[in-house]
This record gives structure tokens, C-alpha cells and sequence, in this order.
């Protein structure tokens, strides 16, 4: 009897993978990113610090539920009022931290041991993606918040208070996140897909290009 997993059609066990005579491009390349620190910022409650006076590289940390700023080497991620996650590949963002929070205000934990971060590329990494997700993606039906969102460790960098259905897509190379609102749910009634809702989307959008040229 063989074994089935959730990922048994994305992944076949192996030393290093079933890569013999695949195309590259059709490979699923999952691999941890190292080399990266992660810690937990945690403002005391009976603390006066002005969180606008707290900047890494130039970036605030977020005020709002589901907000998360940053760039290429940094990200700054709200997770509950006064909690934040930094994560960094700076190896002294702890002294950056440091110089900015006294013991007084806040309590600094270092999750970098406890955490781990995947790069998942390929076609196949939405599978990966949507199996190792509690949340039901690319259902029509599913009416989440960013926060949701935010909590299962997609970055969202503006925050909707109506519900929303995310889809995600794999094109040109690339999985892509696409977030539903009821005019989505809306052209779902006709066709109860939610690739043909996008495909209306998408030609809209092409649409309008042509006409503000």
C-alpha cells in the first residue's frame, strides 16, 4: 500500500528530489531562508514611549491590525496591539533595536532559533502553499480579513474592514495574491468560478488601460 500525503502530487521523496530529466522550470524548489534574525517586540503597558519616535532604516512600525512595512532585507510586521515581529538579515539589528528600546518600555524576544522562513518556488508552490494554509483559498465562499491573513503569515500592507476571498495564482513565473471583494462574489453568481471571475477582472483592467491611454 503507498502512502498518500496532501502534498503527494507537488512532491516525490528522494535523496535530492525526483529531478532526473525534469524541465527546471517545471521543479518545486522549497528551501528554508537562513541567515536571518527574527524577534519579537513587545511594548509594556504602563509604558509612554511614542512609538513614532521608533524607526529601522527609516520604517515606523505599523498602528494598525494587519499592517506590515519594510523592504528587501527588512520587515516589520504588527501582530497584536503593542506586538511586533522584526525580521532582518542584519546580523546586529538587535543593537539598532537596542538603542531605540529600554527594558523599561519593552520586552525584546528572540525567535530566530524557534522560527523558520521557506522560499517556495514553482509551479507547484501553490499547492504547497494552499495545503500548509488553514485557510480555504481560492473558494469563493471563504469571507476572511486582512487580519486572518496577516495571522497566517501573508504580507499585507493595507487593511480592508469589509470581508474579502483570497485567491492565489501562479503566472508568469510567480504566485500571486489576489484579494476578492463582493463585486468578486457578485460575478461568481454566473459562473461559480473563481478563476473566470479573475479572468473578467483582469480583462477589465486591460480594458481600462487602453481607454486612459
Amino acid at each position: 500500500m503507498s502512502k498518500i500525503t496532501p502534498l503527494s502530487n507537488s512532491h516525490e521523496l528522494g535523496l535530492h528530489g525526483n529531478c532526473k530529466d525534469k524541465d527546471e522550470a517545471n521543479l518545486l524548489v522549497i528551501r528554508e531562508v537562513t541567515n536571518i534574525k527574527i524577534y519579537q517586540l513587545s511594548k509594556f503597558k504602563k509604558s509612554n514611549f511614542d512609538i513614532n519616535n521608533f524607526s529601522l532604516d527609516g520604517y515606523k512600525l505599523p498602528n494598525e491590525s494587519g499592517l506590515s512595512t519594510g523592504n528587501e532585507n527588512l520587515r516589520i510586521l504588527w501582530q497584536a496591539p503593542n506586538v511586533w515581529m522584526i525580521i532582518s538579515y542584519n546580523e546586529n539589528i538587535i543593537q539598532e533595536i537596542g538603542k531605540q528600546c529600554s527594558d523599561s518600555d519593552f520586552a525584546i524576544t528572540d525567535l530566530s532559533h524557534s522560527r523558520a522562513i521557506l522560499e517556495v518556488k514553482g509551479k507547484d508552490a501553490l499547492n504547497v502553499i494552499k495545503k500548509g494554509s488553514p485557510l480555504n483559498l481560492n473558494n469563493f465562499r471563504t469571507k476572511i480579513t486582512t487580519t486572518d491573513l496577516d495571522n497566517e503569515g501573508f504580507e499585507i500592507e493595507k487593511v480592508f474592514e469589509e470581508k474579502i476571498s483570497p485567491l492565489l495564482v501562479y503566472e508568469q513565473g510567480k504566485t500571486k495574491l489576489y484579494l476578492g471583494f463582493d463585486n468578486f462574489r457578485v460575478i461568481t453568481k454566473y459562473n461559480r468560478s473563481s478563476k473566470y471571475a479573475l479572468a473578467v477582472h483582469q480583462l477589465a483592467v486591460e480594458i481600462s488601460k487602453r481607454f486612459d491611454e
